[in-house]
């Protein structure tokens, strides 16, 4: 498993555009349009974002090391999912933010039911954040990267000012 790049940028205008397809009517639509719907539309919630992110959920708990949480990585375009699906979620995520380190700008967790776009946003926008912390903190430790070079570590010799 390797970390699928979230998304987190949806708009309202990603959501009407669904809601117009849907208006239309799948057989009604043109060629160019089924393509896009077939490939999964923004401002829909579908089996490929719920794939991605329970993905990037189960690449974080093994990061982290977080054993006993369960995740489905296998939605298809027939399953539908449920309150306790979405319950599952947000529990799994609560874990992760309490293990994981986040920034200031982290959204906070979104409460149930996961029902507008920018909640969704905010669900993979933390999973972003906190995988970034990891990566940047390794990065740190590390001291390869040049926005960390000018930080202190344990056992840096310094001079008091």
């Amino acid at each position: 498993m390797s970390w699928i790049e979230p998304v987190f940028d949806r708009t309202s205008n990603d959501v009407l555009k669904v809601q117009t397809y849907d208006t239309i009517g799948f057989k009604y639509l043109s060629n160019e349009q089924k393509i896009e719907w077939m490939n999964g539309l923004k401002g829909a919630l579908n089996f490929k974002d719920l794939n991605r992110i329970e993905n990037n959920m189960e690449f974080l708990a093994n990061l982290y090391e977080i054993e006993n949480i369960n995740f489905k990585t296998n939605w298809s375009y027939i399953d539908i999912s449920s309150r306790l699906d979405f319950q599952r979620i947000v529990d799994n995520l609560k874990v992760l933010v309490n293990r994981g380190k986040a920034l200031k700008t982290t959204p906070k967790i979104p409460d149930l039911p996961l029902n507008f776009y920018q909640k969704i946003n905010d669900l993979e926008k933390i999973l972003y954040d906190l995988y970034w912390v990891y990566e940047n903190e390794s990065l740190a430790f590390a001291r390869n990267d040049e926005r960390f070079k000018s930080e202190l570590y344990s056992n840096d010799n310094i001079t008091i000012i």
